[in-house]
């Protein structure tokens, strides 16, 4: 640390930041160059107070992104386009230029100016997550190094994560409405891999929180990537028997992390999936079931059953085809689970009435015990659709008629 603050002030900071418009020469050391990324990276990690200065000079930051495109740019050579392969060093060196942009891009002002240098960082990320790498760990932390950046980077710029297809497309492009998704393509290899790796429940938030955020800051960003996203995470629905959680699809594994107690990481879920439904309660209870959904229409007011304020903001027309399997099985749909229920018995039916009166007597009962233990703290919904806590288990009656005719609207509807 002591090191670190004594380079701001004696000029080895400066020094290594102007040798960086040398970089250019092509017979620079790449072992010079991945000393001073290095030296840039530790000072700025240990020093906040030095990234906005550097940040907002018109030097540093230009000066880095120029160094990723040249080596990048170098790899792909006569390629045209096609994948290009980046050696170990020239990934380490990147490495540690994502990750000195990243301690400089913690909070961007939203210029037209930095907006545009920002937006040909992302056109060299792509790249980055498109190159071939020899090692595969290394392939590895330069993905995650990427995906780290790419958290930082404001929403207009994701654009050039997908350029429109060139005229004479190659084999490495991967089409979808005139425009290259192969980039977002790799990002949900890359969730796929992440999402089937065991881990603990307290490594959840680290191994995925940035790469959620990336897929919904670009949903949010760009209407042909949120079609994209939605037509791989939640393609029409066909396996209406297993609940949504259940599988190993990716729309399985987010909906299981809706319940995840990591919070920021369930949360930053739910949003995603929401912008994916296109803020739409009735599509995000058909695709995650009620259940799942329950804590993000908490939190949105929500739970009664109206539309988020959002969805005015999507077009009307409908990217949802019903599948023949859904419009079959579609009136016995659970929608609080999210899956088909096949009929069974009911429990009452040869009680008498006295009997189902002393048992639901009972039930007030305990639940009453249970409130006044301060074992459970019953909630109904609210006039503004947030759980509003009672005083009496008697208080949910008065809104148990107007939640079943809002479930028996909704059941048949997408």
């Amino acid at each position: 640390m002591k090191v670190a603050k004594e380079c701001c002030k004696n000029g080895i900071l400066q020094s290594i930041i102007n040798r960086m418009n040398m970089y250019k020469e092509p017979l620079f050391p790449l072992e010079i160059k991945f000393f001073d990324v290095k030296l840039i990276f530790i000072i700025t990690a240990l020093c906040p107070e030095i990234r906005k200065p550097l940040a907002d000079d018109e030097y540093t930051v230009r000066y880095l992104i120029d160094i990723l495109g040249n080596i990048v740019m170098k790899s792909y050579g006569d390629h045209h386009g096609k994948t290009a392969t980046l050696n170990n060093e020239v990934v380490e060196l990147a490495s540690e230029i994502l990750k000195a942009l990243f301690n400089l891009t913690l909070r961007i002002q939203s210029s037209e100016s930095e907006l545009t240098k920002y937006t040909d960082l992302v056109s060299i990320l792509r790249k980055c997550l498109l190159a071939s790498v020899d090692a595969k760990d290394k392939r590895v932390t330069l993905h995650n190094n990427v995906i780290n950046l790419l958290t930082n980077i404001p929403n207009p710029c994701y654009k050039a994560l997908i350029p429109p297809i060139d005229a004479d497309k190659t084999e490495d492009q991967l089409e979808y409405k005139s425009h290259d998704v192969a980039a977002l393509s790799q990002i949900l290899e890359l969730l796929k891999t992440k999402m089937l790796n065991d881990g603990s429940v307290s490594d959840q938030h680290e191994i995925l929180s940035p790469i959620t955020t990336v897929l919904y800051k670009g949903a949010c960003a760009d209407r042909i990537i949120r079609k994209y996203l939605r037509s791989e995470i939640l393609p029409p629905l066909k396996d209406v028997h297993s609940r949504p959680e259940e599988g190993s699809t990716l729309r399985n594994c987010l909906c299981r992390l809706l319940t995840t107690p990591m919070t920021q990481l369930r949360d930053i879920i739910a949003e995603l999936l929401f912008v994916l439904c296109k803020k739409s309660v009735r599509r995000m209870i058909k695709y995650t079931g009620y259940g799942n959904a329950a804590g993000l229409f908490a939190q949105r007011g929500l739970l009664g059953g109206r539309e988020d304020d959002g969805a005015a903001d999507f077009s009307s027309d409908s990217e949802d085809s019903e599948t023949e399997e859904y419009a079959e099985h579609k009136h016995m749909i659970n929608p609080v689970l999210g899956c088909y229920e096949p009929p069974h018995a009911d429990a009452m039916a040869e009680m008498s009435d006295e009997q189902k009166e002393f048992e639901a007597m009972k039930l007030v009962q305990l639940m009453d015990d249970l409130m006044k233990s301060g074992t459970i703290k019953p909630c109904r919904v609210g006039k503004d659709g947030k759980p509003e806590p009672i005083e009496h288990v008697l208080q949910l009656q008065e809104s148990i008629k107007g939640q079943t005719n809002w479930r028996q609207d909704n059941c048949d509807s997408d």
